[in-house]
């Protein structure tokens, strides 16, 4: 059966220096998403030892996501030299998330009403950045990324440029001010 999404990405693609580092290799990102509880039985076993069914599951999923990542690349097929798979239950031991969400915290209405979900904190200069103060993914952890930084300093994104999406803009020319209000 298919899987409902597939994000793929190519994220040394997006650092210069990386070519350079690593000359005529690049790496691939796929993600589909998956159901903790058809990984829940092997959260207690031993990391790197979870058993012969627990791989077997891996190496069908590891084949599928492949098989998907060629539909979209079909010149990749046959140049892959490493292949490595997560599961819910390894996002969960590495990671601490919570039933191995890839993207942190739980995006339910009731996050959203959390009074200390902000990129302020009690403690003085601590801020919190990323996609766990917006929404989850990559423009939520950019936005969360801005929204922290003017927290810190309200003009100093105003003065620079700052860089998102690989675009440059000013922060006005992103926020015209009758649309962004900052308290």
């Amino acid at each position: 059966n298919p899987f409902p999404a597939v994000f793929i990405s190519f994220s040394s693609v997006k650092d210069p220096t990386y070519n350079k580092r690593h000359p005529g290799r690049q790496v691939a990102l796929v993600i589909a998403p998956s159901y903790y509880e058809s990984f829940e039985k092997y959260k207690d076993l031993r990391v790197k030892n979870r058993g012969d069914e627990y791989n077997k599951l891996k190496k069908e999923l590891t084949r599928r996501l492949l098989e998907r990542l060629y539909e979209e690349f079909p010149q990749l097929k046959g140049k892959i030299d490493y292949v490595d798979l997560g599961t819910p239950v390894t996002c969960d031991y590495y990671l601490g998330n919570h039933r191995g969400a890839c993207y942190g915290l739980s995006h339910s209405p009731a996050r959203f009403k959390c009074d200390w979900l902000k990129p302020t904190t009690p403690i003085e200069n601590l801020y919190m950045s990323g996609q766990d103060v917006m929404v989850n993914g990559i423009t939520g952890a950019a936005f969360g990324g801005i929204v922290c930084a003017l927290s810190i300093s309200k003009s100093a994104l105003i003065k620079k440029d700052i860089v998102v999406g690989g675009m440059k803009a000013g922060l006005f020319e992103l926020f015209p001010p009758k649309h962004f209000q900052i308290d």
